[in-house]
């Protein structure tokens, strides 16, 4: 995604969200969110991405009362 940045843009074109905020920066959004990811892929490729999803399920078992309790 980060390599191909600039095909991904010719497929989507700008988004209106981020041209809305940041005028002409669609293309620096989407090597932001590249990065990103592949961020979040190495913590959970060395097991690290727990303390990022535990809240978020545990949140998500609290609220709908999920555990067979």
């Amino acid at each position: 995604m980060l390599v191909f940045n600039q095909q991904i843009y010719n497929f989507t074109g700008a988004i209106d969200f981020i041209e809305k905020h940041a005028p002409g920066y669609t293309q620096g959004f989407i090597k932001l969110f590249s990065v990103v990811l592949v961020f979040l892929g190495i913590l959970f490729f060395t097991g690290l991405g727990g303390f990022i999803t535990t809240p978020i399920f545990q949140g998500i078992q609290n609220t709908f009362h999920l555990g067979g309790k």
